[in-house]
């Protein structure tokens, strides 16, 4: 994508043209799609004004992915500024706004105020709050999460709470991350937990997964090393 200057160039013969209800202009559209990213330009707040008629226009798909990196923009800048009420005005913003993803989006900006804090009893709170609202949590996501707290926790509690989600994620046939990688957070965790056999066992799985998928094993094996008689 080009830079600042360039940018600008691009977008100044269009913005005239795309005051209010220009914006839904096909060209308008595509341009406003690509370059905008700021959710408080007079563009963006006209967009998320008028969700459903962009919805209508331009599917349901690509005006919900572009309202979310504007959602998800304002939880930024608030987790940034350490600014709570900023952070809930996205929040409802997003919880608001109409769109099938919205809840989810609202719960998952507590997740990242809480990570931006340290706070991780109140991390694993959002966590388990977001799974309710969305039923249908990625193994990505737990995944992300258990690997989260392997690095950042020595409670015993938090680190059972990652190895339970990464036992979910493996036992998830629509997973699409790599076997190996959730393999090796559920050895890790096993690990640090103390049960030092099975979490041998388990690397020594993720290892041989790794062989059969090309993918590099060398951490895996460095940190295994760590806890061998």
């Amino acid at each position: 994508s080009p830079g600042t200057a360039d940018a600008k160039k691009v977008l100044t013969p269009f913005k005239e043209g795309m005051a209010g209800d220009g914006l839904l202009d096909e060209g308008s559209w595509e341009v406003f799609k690509k370059y905008f990213r700021k959710p408080d330009s007079e563009y963006a707040k006209y967009f998320l004004a008028h969700l459903k008629d962009f919805q209508a226009k331009f599917g349901e798909k690509p005006v919900e992915l572009k309202a979310n990196r504007f959602y998800f923009a304002m939880a930024t800048d608030a987790i940034r500024n350490d600014d709570r009420a900023a952070l809930k005005k996205a929040q409802e913003a997003a919880a608001n706004s109409g769109l099938l993803t919205g809840t989810t989006v609202a719960a998952s900006m507590d997740i990242s105020w809480y990570q931006q804090k340290g706070e991780l009893d109140n991390y694993v709170k959002a966590i388990k709050e977001l799974f309710k609202i969305d039923g249908t949590a990625s193994p990505e996501s737990k995944n992300r999460f258990a690997w989260y707290l392997y690095e950042n926790s020595d409670n015993k509690k938090q680190l059972k709470t990652g190895l339970k989600w990464i036992n979910e994620a493996l036992n998830d046939p629509a997973a699409s991350i790599s076997r190996y990688a959730m393999l090796d957070t559920k050895a890790m965790l096993q690990l640090k937990l103390g049960k030092t056999d099975k979490g041998i066992e388990t690397a020594n799985m993720a290892i041989e997964v790794a062989k059969e998928s090309g993918e590099d094993y060398s951490a895996t094996e460095e940190e295994m090393a760590k806890y061998k008689k």
